[in-house]
């Protein structure tokens, strides 16, 4: 048998690259000392196993209470542009845990596999922080590591996915099925098509659940096992909306304890995500779109996530985006970026007739492109100001 691919590391190990030593963010005007979390590939790009199971509970917590920096700041995705650090201090990490642990039923979790780098929130609270505090053991898979998706003396995982590990369980989805149970966690509005597809094969009792939120807010609102993108999401139980009002269409405002802390150490009181929603009650909403991915085609507002969605299940290819561009004809459009397949030929002309007949009545593209590779986040957002130049 050749070495395990996941070597076991120690919890001290982590925090030292997660957090620079030297030097310390002088005290905030909320008090305390800030730490940014920083991006390194002994991270986000090498395998590793903390073997939680094997810690004592005291040993646990006082590592979340005394080890981690009062105050963790957090750099935005830089999805819309420039990023910027938002900070968070303990409590509101353990209070987002709290509503992880229900949400994601960590009690019938006997493992932790999971595709997000610690660096972003979301990969630091479901990587990270989630998995000491339950004292489950977390397996970081990198996604140029080609490994089994059955991993052995685990019968419970929870896998916490990006985009590509969705598609990459989708096509080892027969690996799943010897699991008593699977639970599978993502994070963006739109679940790509990978994800359904996953659910419809029915390989083992899979549960896969969706979260809505972002640096600024941290969790807003969950669904589970969704039929479509019409689906409601629920609210957390702490997060209220300011707006739209009731049954009516919008951008989403938000208040709640866990809005983040500026720079200078001030909590957010309210916060505009980069989302349109229609509020069916006080506690459910349907997503609609981004915003910075909406454009109007011949007076029609297109959310161009949705569309990406649509033209994923008909354009055979590794990556695909769909880009905001002015045309001079008609106002608004946008470009469709590909990424081919090496297995797939594929031409601008072959696109442009699979687009065709998906995007009747939306609109195609202005212009289509074959591209090496499209510039994304760490939990795979598009990066529009690479694209842009900006």
């Amino acid at each position: 048998m050749g070495a395990d691919p996941f070597p076991t590391v120690p919890a001290g190990w982590l925090l030292e690259q997660l957090f620079v030593a030297d030097p310390v963010h002088p005290p905030t005007s909320g008090g305390g000392a800030m730490r940014p979390v920083r991006q390194t590939d002994a991270v986000s790009a090498r395998p590793y196993r903390l073997a939680w199971s094997r810690e004592a509970d005291g040993l646990r917590h006082e590592i979340f209470e005394q080890k981690l920096p009062s105050r963790i700041g957090f750099a935005t995705s830089g999805h819309t542009g420039a990023s910027r650090s938002w900070i968070r201090d303990r409590e509101q990490l353990r209070a987002e845990v709290d509503l992880l642990r229900t949400i994601l039923r960590t009690d019938s979790v006997d493992a932790v596999i999971t595709f997000a780098p610690a660096h972003h929130l979301y990969g630091f609270l479901l990587s990270f922080v989630l998995p000491m505090l339950e004292g489950i053991d977390v397996r970081f898979w990198p996604m140029t590591l080609q490994h089994p998706v059955r991993f052995e003396n685990v019968s419970r995982p929870l896998f916490v996915t990006v985009p590509s590990a969705l598609m990459r369980l989708n096509r080892q989805a027969r690996g799943l099925a010897s699991y008593e149970s699977v639970t599978v966690v993502h994070s963006t509005a739109v679940l790509p098509a990978a994800g359904r597809s996953l659910m419809a094969k029915r390989v083992t009792d899979l549960r896969l659940v969706e979260l809505f939120g972002s640096t600024e807010t941290g969790l807003v609102a969950s669904r589970a096992n969704s039929g479509s993108d019409a689906d409601p999401w629920d609210l957390a139980p702490d997060v209220d909306v300011v707006r739209p009002a009731m049954g009516q269409e919008g951008g989403l405002r938000l208040r709640g304890p866990r809005l983040a802390f500026d720079e200078g150490g001030v909590r957010l009181d309210e916060w505009d995500m980069d989302d349109s929603v229609r509020l069916l009650d006080d506690r459910r909403f349907v997503f609609e779109g981004r915003d910075s991915l909406l454009v109007k085609v011949n007076g029609r507002r297109v959310y161009l996530d949705r569309v990406e969605d649509l033209l994923r299940a008909v354009i055979p290819c590794k990556d695909l985006a769909c880009i905001p561009a002015r045309d001079r004809l008609r106002g608004e459009g946008f470009d469709l970026l590909i990424v081919p397949r090496p297995d797939r030929p594929l031409s601008v002309a072959d696109a442009r007739r699979l687009c065709r007949p998906r995007l009747r009545g939306i609109g195609q593209p202005r212009m289509v492109s074959l591209v090496q590779g499209i510039p994304r986040t760490a939990t795979g957002k598009l990066r529009l100001g690479a694209l842009s130049g900006d």
